[in-house]
């Protein structure tokens, strides 16, 4: 009777060990994954940053282009013309 009680307590010990093993591995893989999604959801946030402030700084540069081409425009309408002299 007693061998019957050691190979129980050696079997569930056993299986309590890879239950926990089994167990620790998910939650590390879980963990490990949480930190890579967080890491590219940074990298995410941080290209779209990047992006945002192009995008602006093309605006930016679209609205001095077109500011100077009717400042252009309208230079262009009050310019003296040239007048002949005649000599008499």
């Amino acid at each position: 009777m007693s061998h019957t009680i050691a190979i129980l307590t050696t079997t569930s010990f056993s299986i309590f060990t890879i239950a926990f093993f089994g167990i620790a591995g998910f939650v590390a893989g879980f963990l490990l994954r949480v930190a890579v999604n967080a890491k590219q959801k940074k990298n995410l946030l941080k290209l779209e940053d990047e992006m945002l402030n192009n995008h602006s700084r093309i605006l930016l540069l679209e609205k001095k282009i077109s500011n100077l081409e009717r400042e252009n425009s309208e230079l262009s309408k009050y310019t003296p013309r040239k007048v002949k002299l005649k000599v008499s």
